[in-house]
């Protein structure tokens, strides 16, 4: 079964990134494994005819999964359209894709508590993101973010930041995450981190591995554990 998956696996990425040309196996150019419009189109048309069908939309959690899909531009229309056929959808996963930015229509999503952002190439999120109110998990890992200012997101519960280039957590970064209980901030050579942090009622687990040891003076570091907080130096 595991050695069937794998080949599985292993055809569905050549079939994505090669194709045919005069007899021979080419990668795939940008533009054409992008697919971009065309993709979203066609998978809204999936959507509106039978969602059941479509292998990466699961049915009973509400989950759209398009990682891995070359995705380097995601057409404004698109946000709103999905809104149209999969109006409770709860969770999106754009993972591993080459995304820079994300359209404001994402607001139409309006029951989206589950954001997947990782491994792609963002460097800040559209404002209209803090209109949806029910998005609790948000995950922006291995981006290309050089702070959080874009995530002051007050319903928030869990936030991956993790192997980005944030050099600093300000006082207002943490003053604005009020609800924030998993903060995951490994992996970016932090240099300072704000004591407001310690204002954080919320807050249950703070990743900082990959990051120098200073960053948090202990006295923070003692508080935070004092309320039960787990502060996560290494993997």
């Amino acid at each position: 079964m595991k050695k069937f998956l794998f080949v599985s696996l292993m055809f569905l990425l050549c079939i994505n990134c090669y194709a045919m040309r005069d007899g021979a196996l080419v990668l795939r150019q940008p533009h054409y494994f992008a697919r971009d419009g065309a993709f979203c189109a066609h998978l809204i048309q999936q959507l509106a005819h039978d969602p059941a069908s479509v292998v990466c939309y699961d049915v009973e959690r509400r989950e759209l999964i398009l990682s891995f899909c070359g995705l380097v531009r995601i057409p404004p229309e698109f946000f709103v359209q999905l809104a149209l056929v999969l109006p409770d959808l709860r969770s999106l996963d754009l993972m591993d894709n080459n995304l820079q930015e994300l359209p404001n229509t994402i607001n139409h999503l309006q029951n989206l508590r589950i954001l997947v952002l990782s491994n792609n190439l963002l460097r800040d999120l559209p404002g209209s993101l803090c209109s949806l109110e029910h998005l609790t998990y948000l995950f922006l890992g291995n981006n290309l973010f050089r702070s959080l200012s874009s995530v002051h997101l007050p319903h928030l519960r869990v936030l991956d930041m993790s192997a980005n280039r944030i050099r600093e957590m300000r006082t207002e970064d943490a003053i604005s995450l009020t609800h924030l209980q998993k903060l995951f901030i490994g992996g970016n050579n932090l240099h300072s981190i704000s004591a407001a942090i310690v204002n954080m009622p919320a807050l249950e687990y703070l990743c900082l591995y990959g990051n120098p040891d200073h960053i948090l003076e202990s006295s923070v570091v003692t508080t935070l554990q004092n309320r039960g907080v787990t502060v996560d130096r290494y993997l």
